[in-house]
């Protein structure tokens, strides 16, 4: 099992997230980006705000951490 630790720092506004929020997300038994679902879930966790649907990838700079 591999598991690899993912950062998606937002590059810009797009509902409650503004640019510059950075959640941390492990992804497990992958070695593909998160998905947006997980991003989202990572920032619900993180930030007291709720994302909502429809956000895309593109709101976001994922690097491996």
């Amino acid at each position: 099992m591999s598991s690899y630790l993912w950062k998606a720092t937002a590059n810009m506004n797009w509902g409650k997230v503004v640019k510059g929020m950075m959640v941390e997300v492990l992804v497990v038994n992958r070695s593909g980006k998160p998905s947006v679902k997980e991003i989202q879930d990572a920032l619900e966790k993180k930030y007291p705000i709720k994302v909502g649907g429809g956000m895309p990838e593109s709101t976001f700079d994922i690097v491996k951490g």
